[in-house]
């Protein structure tokens, strides 16, 4: 078997061969690394030149099968599985069936009995009419196994299948080793089990009729069954299936187990494709077992199954058993299957209650990361043609594959699969690195070689575009940051107005980062935040803004679909009116316009900017935007309504909803003190985050439990009888002053808010799907805001504690004072306030690259009162 390093590139690609490969996991043959993340430099992709030792060429013109994805059978007694594609599950007992039906007779109606404890759904003699047909059979814990799987994977692909029809429809009267005689067809047997695993809520992907059905062994469950008799089987059973509803199931026929894995099977292969190319071809059992080498397990299974399978038209490529104890059971009393070597699981069971990932876990996980959905239930990977040149060209066993989006104008994802096996020698297992390079659609980049076996992935428009362009958004960023989708690229663009650079580079990075070409526009340009002992620059005033806009529309920057702007940072009410004016111009030419408007005027009780901004903000400004993020304080200002209780923030928000015709509102951050009445709605109302917010990797001298962020994310619907939705969720306040939280999070917002309407609806105007958009998009927000300020903290206190700025000293002085002693101090205490932007890059990428795992907010029920 072999090994994996996956690089998943979150669609940083540009046009111009800025194309990164940023997310890179490995499972290295020393077992340093398994199925880790590593922190190596990105990986950008440049003008084709010089191809390395081996080089690697990705043709997505070139399209093979659709894949149904990696996994393994769970077998009545193996408790435990990976998140995987398909799931295979034996119907009734088999080899590695340790519990069945025990009885004290062998009379018709027990044929089980003293005989064997192997079952079936229905082991009553002669029941032709199945009407003591059950699954509960099977033993109780089989099924909450299955309901575990299903709630963490709903969308696996359960593939299902007998080792022996019930015992009385066989010769011999067993279920272990016979035929199924000529009087019987199971397919009523088989239906029933489709329709009562489905309304056990387990929908069946496939089903087949008959596990290898040239095996006669008679020391556990197996049946001799020939091709004609599965044919007519599955020529009873598709009618039976279509009228009941589940048109969808598939039937897969003779599923015969094999050897020689590298001789006459991939011949079988080649031509049942060839004489049948429309044909589904399901690679479905193959086994480690015990005493074997790891690192060549890792190779053989993927050169053989990871790889070598899809390779040949399998649609799945599929182990044995999930999981077993240490010595490869529990099996059926007396069977002859795996033995000396047992079979090994994917998991080991260990006799403590631990459990052990064997080497065929890592090999599948990581190749199933190349064709896993990008999006929620979306579709999953499609093999594409890939070939390896060079003198190393030997040394590289590679896959391709893309990965189409729910919403056609997302960005595909195209992923390899290479493992590296250039051994010294079969003795050493130490592979050499392979200087490589990667080329696709005419950019090429250069791998320094990875001893492992490795999943690169980018993302790039569909070949049907007949565009050869990869993703980038492109971003404007001025006062704010606003979006743009340009037309003729499909690739969405960003205009921004921001100002000082703590707006613009907490907002600029992170859009850059998911993918958004920022272009920046200040409108007040600082030499640094107002907060240090000095500070100059200037500010952008009303003619200078009209000349900035007017340039940019005639450069046709302005074909934007959505706009971000921190309003409060433009200076003074005429230039803030030239924005509006600006943006209803936007709105005039594109009336599906994404505007995310970031008040930026105070906070903590103070304003920011002058008195005269407000009512601009407030008239002209409100009624053109889709969604606001305006800070408590701001609400405050903006409806003069104090937020100190559920009533206070529900009259707030029909203000902002009704009086000012505002669709989204996400209020950022509502202070919620213990003891408040607040608190105790929050509380009662189950708003409270989990465990995802612990202060883990904090000191104790932060406390998080004496005061909570309150975050609300509220949406008003089409229908103006019907009640905004809204939904809120309350972290823990990780105490401090830091400059640019609001616009990092205004970002993010607006990233995730574009994102989740585009999957879900090709219009921005407000539905009951955009009202999830919103939400999720906040919660995403929240997430990654609250873990960039977590790692600034942890940053402000390491530095702290290397000075005598200790924030956790009993100290008489105030900072003004000691600020006054030492000048350069208050230098040192601004510099532990700026975002850790850079250094919380993975946590910005996590729901890009499919890692990030969110809390999200919560529905606040009652809100609105009767």
């Amino acid at each position: 078997m072999r090994l994996i390093f996956l690089a998943v590139a979150s669609g940083l690609l540009h046009l111009s061969a800025a194309q990164t490969i940023y997310d890179i996991w490995q499972t290295t043959w020393d077992r340093s690394k398994l199925l880790t993340r590593t922190s190596d430099p990105l990986v950008n992709f440049v003008t084709k030149g010089a191809i390395g030792d081996a080089n690697i060429v990705v043709n997505d013109g070139t399209v093979y099968q659709q894949m149904d994805g990696f996994g393994a059978t769970l077998i009545t007694d193996g408790a435990a599985t990976a998140g995987f594609g398909v799931l295979r599950l034996n119907l009734g007992a088999s080899d590695f069936s340790a519990k069945g039906k025990y009885g004290n007779s062998t009379s018709g109606d027990d044929l089980q009995g003293i005989i064997e404890i192997a079952y079936s759904f229905d082991d009553k003699s002669g029941d032709t009419t199945l009407s003591s047909f059950s699954l509960d059979n099977a033993p109780s814990y089989l099924w909450s196994v299955l309901k575990d799987i299903y709630s963490i994977n709903p969308k696996i692909k359960l593939y299902v299948l007998p080792w022996s029809p019930p015992a009385w429809m066989k010769s011999g009267g067993t279920m272990s080793g016979g035929e199924l005689q000529a009087q019987y067809n199971d397919a009523q047997y088989l239906f029933k089990t489709v329709q009562q695993l489905s309304a056990r809520g387990f929908p069946v992907y496939a089903i087949n009729p008959q596990n290898e059905p040239q095996n006669s062994n008679p020391t556990y469950p197996t049946t001799k069954m020939s091709a004609s008799q599965e044919a007519a089987i599955g020529q009873a059973l598709r009618p039976l299936l279509n009228n009941n509803g589940f048109s969808s199931v598939k039937i897969i026929g003779f599923e015969h187990n094999w050897d020689n894995a590298g001789g006459y099977p991939i011949d079988l292969l080649e031509t049942f494709h060839n004489a049948y190319p429309n044909k589904e071809i399901y690679f479905t059992e193959c086994t480690g077992s015990f005493g074997s080498d790891w690192w060549s397990d890792i190779k053989w299974t993927m050169d053989n199954t990871a790889i070598g399978a899809p390779q040949h038209w399998a649609r799945t490529a599929l182990e044995w058993n999930f999981a077993s104890d240490e010595s490869g059971g529990p099996t059926f009393p007396g069977t002859d299957s795996c033995k000396s070597p047992a079979c090994r699981a994917i998991v080991t069971v260990k006799s403590d209650g631990s459990y052990e990932l064997n080497q065929e876990f890592y090999s599948l996980a990581q190749a199933s990361r190349a064709i896993v959905p990008k999006d929620p239930g979306g579709p999953i990977g499609q093999r594409i043609g890939v070939t390896v040149g060079g003198n190393l060209s030997w040394a590289l066993r590679v896959n391709a594959f893309v990965t189409k989006r729910s919403n056609s104008a997302d960005w595909n994802r195209y992923s390899i699969v290479v493992l590296n096996w250039n051994d010294n020698s079969s003795s050493s297992w130490n592979p050499q690195p392979v200087k490589a390079t990667i080329e696709f659609r005419g950019v090429q980049t250069m791998e320094n070689g990875r001893s492992c076996l490795s999943t690169n992935t980018v993302y790039a428009t569909s070949r049907d575009s007949n565009q050869t362009s990869f993703r980038y958004d492109s971003a404007l960023v001025v006062g704010g940051v606003a979006a743009k989708l340009s037309r003729e690229l499909q690739l969405p663009r960003s205009l921004g107005y921001g100002s000082y650079k703590e707006s613009n580079k907490a907002a600029t990075f992170p859009l850059q980062l998911l993918g958004w070409d920022v272009d920046a526009i200040n409108t007040v340009q600082f030499s640094n935040h107002s907060g240090y002992r000095s500070h100059g620059g200037s500010k952008t005033d009303k003619a200078q803004l009209i000349d900035i806009f007017t340039i940019l529309e005639k450069n046709e920057f302005t074909q934007t679909d959505a706009l971000l702007s921190d309003a409060g940072y433009v200076p003074g009410a005429e230039a803030l009116s030239a924005l509006a004016d600006f943006a209803t111009h936007l709105k005039a030419k594109n009336p599906n316009l994404l505007f995310v408007l970031d008040p930026v005027m105070g906070d903590d009780g103070k304003m920011y900017v002058a008195n005269d901004v407000l009512p601009v903000y407030r008239d002209r400004l409100l009624p053109l935007a889709t969604v606001i993020t305006p800070n408590w304080f701001e609400v405050e200002l903006m409806t003069q309504i104090h937020l100190a209780s559920q009533d206070s923030i529900r009259s707030a928000l029909r203000s902002l909803h009704f009086d000012h015709g505002v669709r989204n509102v996400v209020v950022t951050s509502v202070i919620v003190r213990e003891g408040s009445r607040l608190s105790d709605e929050v509380t009662a109302a189950g708003l409270r985050a989990g465990s995802s917010y612990s202060s883990d990797g904090l000191t104790n001298s932060i406390d998080l439990n004496d005061e909570y962020i309150l975050c609300i994310a509220s949406s008003a619907h089409d229908d103006p009888s019907i009640a905004p939705a809204v939904y809120a969720l309350a972290v823990p306040r990780i105490k401090g002053y830091f400059s640019g939280v609001g616009d990092l999070f205004s970002a993010l917002v607006m990233a995730h808010f574009h994102q989740a309407q585009h999957s879900n609806t090709s219009s921005l105007s407000l539905t009951a799907g955009s009202m999830s958009s919103l939400s999720s998009a906040a919660s995403r927000a929240l997430h990654t805001t609250h873990a960039v300020l977590r790692r600034t903290q942890q940053h402000a206190l390491t530095l702290a504690a290397q000075s005598s700025d200790d924030p956790s000293s009993s100290n008489a002085y105030t900072d003004d004072e000691l600020d006054s002693k030492e000048p350069l101090r208050r230098v040192r205490r601004m510099r532990t306030r700026e975002l850790r932007i850079i250094q919380s890059r993975d946590d910005i990428l996590a729901f890009e690259a499919e890692n990030g795992s969110v809390e999200n907010m919560r529905a606040w029920e009652g809100f609105w009162g009767n």
